[in-house]
C-alpha cells in the first residue's frame, strides 16, 4: 500500500500595517505574500439638541427633544447601528438624526446607540441623558389682607414623578408642606412667598404672585398686608 508523509513548517511572519507582507520560515525558505488587514476602528457621537448631556427640558411643553448620532466612515464605518434603553430599532449607519417624545412619563431618560462591524473587535456605543424638570407657580387667593387675617397660597405643579413641596414666606407665623397653604402676617407690609418643588433630585422654584389691587394692570409681585 501506498502511502505519504505530509512535513508541516514553521513560518515567522511580521504584520505591521494593513499591507501584503511576505513570510520567512525557519529554514529560509519564503512564501506567497498574504493581505493582512487592520481591524475597523469604530466610532459614534450621539448628541441630544446638539449636546453631549445630560439636558434638562421642563415637563410643560411635552418635550420632543431631537437626537443626533454620526458614525466612523470609510474602512471603519459600521455595518449596523441599534438603539437601546429609552429607545428602540435599527438606526442609520452612517449617522442621522430623529426626534423623540414626548417624554412625560418620568424624570430621566437614557438613550443609548451601539454600532458594529465584522471584524471590529468590540461595537462603538454612545449615551445621552435627558432630565425632565417641574414645572411650577402660585398665586395668593386675596389681596390686600389684614394683619391677622388668612391668606391661602396656592401652587400649581407640573412633575413626571412624585415631588416634594415646601414654602418659605418671610414674616410668616405658619408656614408648611401643605398645598394650598393659609399663613398670618402679623405686620404690615409688602409680602412675598416662594415655593420649591423638587422631583427626583430636580429643584424648581418660582416666586409668587398676588391679584391685582385697583389700579394695577395685572398680578402683583407682592401681597400687601
Amino acid at each position: 500500500i501506498a502511502s505519504s508523509v505530509v512535513y508541516f513548517e514553521h513560518f515567522v511572519c511580521h504584520y505591521s500595517s494593513a499591507e501584503s507582507n511576505k513570510c520567512t520560515s525557519v529554514s529560509g525558505s519564503s512564501v506567497t505574500k498574504i493581505t493582512v488587514y487592520q481591524r475597523p476602528k469604530l466610532t459614534v457621537d450621539l448628541k441630544v439638541n446638539g449636546s453631549d448631556g445630560p439636558l434638562e427640558m421642563p415637563l410643560i411643553p411635552a418635550p420632543r427633544p431631537t437626537l443626533s448620532w454620526t458614525t466612523s466612515t470609510g474602512y471603519d464605518a459600521p455595518d449596523v447601528c441599534t438603539a437601546s434603553l429609552d429607545w428602540t430599532g435599527g438606526k442609520a449607519a452612517a449617522g442621522g438624526s430623529e426626534t423623540v417624545g414626548p417624554l412625560d412619563r418620568k424624570t430621566t431618560y437614557d438613550f443609548k446607540i451601539s454600532c458594529t462591524k465584522t471584524g471590529a473587535l468590540q461595537p462603538a456605543e454612545d449615551t445621552v441623558r435627558v432630565r425632565i424638570a417641574p414645572v411650577v407657580s402660585c398665586r395668593a387667593d386675596r389681596n390686600p389682607v389684614f394683619v391677622g387675617q388668612s391668606v391661602t397660597w396656592s401652587a400649581t405643579v407640573n412633575a413626571a414623578t412624585q415631588y416634594v413641596l415646601s414654602w418659605s414666606s418671610p414674616d410668616s407665623v405658619v408656614t408648611s408642606s401643605a398645598n394650598p397653604n393659609s399663613v398670618i402676617y402679623q405686620s404690615a407690609g409688602e409680602k412675598s412667598a416662594t415655593v420649591a418643588v423638587t422631583a427626583d433630585g430636580i429643584t424648581k422654584t418660582a416666586i409668587c404672585t398676588a391679584p391685582a389691587r385697583a389700579g394695577d394692570s395685572g398680578d402683583r409681585p407682592t401681597l400687601t398686608v
